[in-house]
């Protein structure tokens, strides 16, 4: 009993990402030409399924198993970006994403041509 209280004091003290030894890259996410930090943006370490996403002041830590890595930032709207690292970066790595421009057409919805109105009428009407 003593042991599983100890073994759980322990897992709150020291999260078993920072007890691996694993080193950590951190760093911020943001829009090249707003300057804002990119809310959600996704985080990933290439050729493995391991990924976080920065929070809302576009912060991330990802943990590397080991260098060479590369990671891979995206975030929907802007440019995904791949960055390699031969070894662990001296402080926060800042990382610009870059919006696309002109892959989005200006699209209108009318409600007149709907041809679930007519159904919805003809169904109400009877």
């Amino acid at each position: 009993m003593r042991f599983g209280i100890a073994v759980y004091i322990l897992s709150i003290l020291f999260p078993f990402g920072m007890a691996s030894g694993q080193p950590l890259v951190t760093g911020k996410v943001y829009a090249a030409d707003t300057k804002e930090a990119l809310i959600g943006a996704s985080v990933s370490l290439v050729g493995t399924a391991h990924g976080v996403q920065s929070d809302v002041n576009g912060a991330f830590s990802i943990a590397i198993g080991q260098y060479p890595c590369a990671l891979k930032i995206s975030y929907l709207g802007y440019r995904t970006r791949q960055i390699s690292f031969k070894e662990s970066p001296k402080g926060s790595v800042d990382i610009a994403l870059q919006p696309l421009e002109g892959d989005l057409k200006e699209v209108e919805i009318s409600a007149k041509n709907n041809p679930a109105y007519r159904i919805i009428r003809a169904t109400s009407a009877a």
